[in-house]
């Protein structure tokens, strides 16, 4: 695991509130060039299904006139990210759609802040649910696509571990809708094949390091997901680890 997750894993143990973890993400991704973030869950106790929880270190003055003109409708980056499993850049997605005249006028209208050039990490959840972050850097798409390119798994995994945290938190305010996932009783060979997933290892790996078959590997794997209520085995580990349990 590089060092700049280890640093976040460890300095998230002292993360209390909201506003925490907003600065340290915004710090943390800021040693990476990226200059500013978003992300945006769907799920929220009290809110319109339709008006996302947003956290974010753009401009306010360009959240609050995105969350007032319910640009969240409409975001090609939002409306696209649940179809992407992996990071991906604005620019690449863009290309392959046909925006309509409100949609240009979107990215026109988040030009004038900064925010018209970033990556996308998509998040998927049980139940339908999805969140994404966004980062911005600002730099070109050859030097972004560089970034992507070097970073993509990095970046991932810090998502994955601040979208829990942020979860955590979030509920803990009562904001964000419980996800149904309680305190789960992994058997010892599921927490092996995830405590072996955390190190980078492939299914096959795993295998034989404990002297099962791969097959087997992969079902302790997918009831672990299960177990844990997440949709990959990234998130299967980043979850485990805040839960304590490996």
């Amino acid at each position: 695991m590089k060092p700049i997750i280890i640093d976040f894993i460890t300095k998230l143990q002292t993360i209390n509130t909201v506003e925490e973890l907003d600065q340290l993400f915004a710090t943390c991704v800021g040693h990476m060039g990226f200059h500013r973030y978003a992300y945006q869950l769907s799920r929220a106790i009290g809110h319109d299904p339709n008006k996302p929880v947003i956290v974010a270190s753009y401009p306010k003055e360009w959240v609050d006139y995105y969350l007032s003109s319910e640009y969240h409708l409409i975001d090609p980056i939002v409306t696209q990210s649940p179809k992407e499993r992996q990071p991906f850049q604005w620019s690449s997605v863009l290309q392959t759609m046909d925006l309509d005249k409100k949609q240009k006028q979107f990215f026109n209208e988040a030009d004038d802040y900064g925010v018209a050039n970033g990556l996308g990490i998509p998040i998927h959840g049980i139940n339908n649910s999805f969140s994404v972050v966004s980062l911005v850097a600002d730099t070109n798409d050859r030097e972004l696509t560089k970034l992507l390119g070097e970073d993509s798994d990095t970046l991932h995994i810090l998502s994955l571990y601040y979208h829990q945290a942020m979860k955590d938190l979030l509920r803990q305010r009562a904001l964000v809708a419980n996800d149904n996932t309680v305190l789960c009783e992994l058997s010892p060979r599921e927490k092996e094949c995830l405590r072996w997933s955390a190190q980078g290892k492939t299914s096959w790996e795993i295998s034989k390091i404990l002297s099962i078959s791969e097959r087997t590997v992969i079902f302790h794997i997918e009831n672990a997901k299960n177990k844990l209520g997440v949709c990959n085995r990234n998130h299967a580990v980043v979850k485990a680890i805040m839960l304590n349990i490996i």
